[in-house]
């Protein structure tokens, strides 16, 4: 009896994560109140949610907003209306007042996935593209990869963006394997 081995079927999913292009001008925003700028806000974040934040910089307002200090990125209340009406799922959002009205909206990933699994491959410049296990995706439109800021969205959601002219946002391929 012979056994043969082969090795498992991989089938792969096209993705892109959402990045902010920190177009030059654009305001960037701060908040009074100390946050992990490692990892994404949660629900249990009353603190950030209920902090008070200032236009650290720039002028011109667009659709994704960077924070001054980290690689958090809010948007606008286009960008957050437009996911909300078209039902977008995998994110929520939390008001940010500047000067007691709300045109920024914070963002909650409430969707994840597993880790990035080539990030040895990806800080050795071997890889460009991010690649993750989508057995640990639960096929929400924008979720986020484990233990980083990485947003990702589906191509529905990239298009949907793209089509309503979002300002200040870039899309990087990724891609989704299922081992």
């Amino acid at each position: 009896n012979t056994m043969i081995v082969t090795k498992p079927r991989m089938t792969m999913n096209s993705f892109y994560q959402i990045n902010c292009q920190y177009k030059r001008g654009c305001i960037h925003i701060e908040s009074d109140t100390e946050y992990d700028f490692r990892k994404f806000f949660s629900f249990q974040d009353n603190d950030i949610s209920n902090s008070k934040f200032k236009i650290a910089r720039g002028g011109k307002f667009l659709d994704l907003i960077p924070f001054n200090t980290s690689l958090h990125f809010a948007v606008s209340d286009k960008m957050r209306n437009i996911i909300v009406e078209n039902h977008i799922n995998g994110i929520d959002f939390f008001p940010i007042r500047i000067d007691n009205s709300v045109d920024i909206w914070g963002i909650m990933p409430t969707s994840a996935a597993g880790k990035i699994e080539n990030l040895e491959r990806l800080n050795n410049l071997e890889d460009e593209t991010i690649e993750f296990n989508t057995s640990s995706w639960d096929g929400s439109d924008i979720f986020y990869l484990q233990d980083t800021l990485c947003l990702i969205c589906t191509p529905k959601v990239k298009d949907i963006l793209e089509y309503n002219k979002i300002t200040n946002i870039s899309f990087t391929p990724c891609i989704g394997m299922l081992y």
